[in-house]
């Protein structure tokens, strides 16, 4: 499945996350790959525009996003402006950034996205070695669409049956540390659909 990764570029907790996800999913791409991570302002529409360009079926955001349907990466450069959303035609979009599913994902499924699941809220993400088990929680749903071509409702499935899972063995932990973090992504972990 051609995919492009929108990812954060800066050296934040947030970009270590998106980092190790990448590693976990990147074996089960099979086809070309574009890590849309190098550009500036002046050069990011155009660059965006080739990204997603041509063949990409999948697009992947691990980064910062906002209210308003922007993705970030770093923090503070936009990566991705609600006003590109055309480009998202025909593509399925898996996108773990705060917010990307409350005003993106109803966008992109207008202008004929072919599936979208994103975040309606913002999403916590704290430094803990326990943290690894969210990453494959939070792949869990991508891997489900690169391997099976699942759509939309069925990748949220696989994403919430997941995080849940995670959430049962952390709370089993007497960890406090543990035990917070499990709290503060359950509390995140809400997510739109749009099939």
């Amino acid at each position: 499945m051609n995919t492009v990764v929108i990812r954060n570029s800066s050296n934040d907790l947030w970009d270590v996350f998106a980092a190790d996800c990448l590693k976990y999913f990147r074996p089960y791409l099979k086809a070309t790959f574009v890590d849309y991570l190098n550009f500036t302002q002046a050069n990011r529409a155009q660059k965006l525009k080739a990204a997603l360009g041509g063949d990409m079926e999948l697009v992947v955001a691990l980064c910062h996003g906002d209210e308003h349907g922007n993705l970030y990466s770093p923090a503070s450069q936009c990566a991705f402006n609600i006003s590109d959303v055309s480009v998202l035609e025909g593509k399925f979009c898996y996108l773990v950034a705060c917010y990307a599913g409350a005003r993106l994902g109803p966008k992109a499924m207008a202008v004929g996205a072919a599936g979208f699941v994103g975040f309606d809220r913002s999403i916590i993400t704290v430094s803990s070695p326990s943290i690894d088990r969210y990453k494959e929680a939070i792949c869990a749903g991508l891997i489900e669409r690169i391997t099976n071509g699942t759509n939309a409702a069925g990748v949220a499935d696989v994403l919430r049956t997941e995080l849940r899972r995670q959430a049962d063995i952390v709370s089993q932990s007497l960890n406090v540390h543990d035990l917070m973090l499990c709290g503060a992504m359950l509390a995140s972990a809400r997510y739109v659909v749009h099939s």
